[in-house]
């Protein structure tokens, strides 16, 4: 369950939330760290680096999220997305703009979406046999239905 993949995986999460929070504190602190650039800055610098070093990584453990999304026209906004966001934080933090929060959480969560909409219709795949996925068929069956509703 502790491999080389899921913690890098786990580092770009963690430098994810780093980011975020780095934006939503000078919005809601006086003083000093109001004004500071550098948190935020360093963190988004993190979060590119790291990202394209998960991309990267990602290619090598499961290229069919990549096939996948090619092979689906509608998801190609998706990544594309994501990097303009990430691009849009950046030069809004150089204009100490306000809405570079709500950028960066766009930047999550098309990196989310692009990934499900690369994996359709796996859910969870399994690292055991195929056959031990779950795909978005048997997550819809009437069990799964009636949890969803009472929730």
């Amino acid at each position: 369950m502790l491999d080389w993949y899921t913690v890098a995986d786990r580092v770009f999460a963690f430098a994810s939330l780093a980011a975020h929070g780095a934006l939503y504190l000078p919005g809601r602190l006086k003083g000093w760290f109001a004004s500071a650039r550098w948190p935020p800055r360093g963190c988004l610098a993190a979060v590119a680096a790291i990202g394209l070093g998960c991309i990267v990584c990602t290619w090598q453990v499961r290229p069919e999220l990549y096939t996948g999304l090619a092979a689906r026209p509608w998801s190609w906004p998706l990544p594309v997305l994501a990097a303009a966001a990430l691009a849009g934080v950046f030069a809004w933090l150089f204009a100490a703009r306000a809405q570079r929060l709500s950028l960066l959480g766009c930047v999550l969560a098309s990196t989310l979406a692009a990934t499900a909409a690369g994996l359709f219709p796996l859910l969870l795949p399994s690292t055991i046999a195929p056959a031990f996925s779950l795909t978005a068929a048997q997550a819809a069956t009437a069990a799964w239905a009636a949890v969803a509703l009472i929730w």
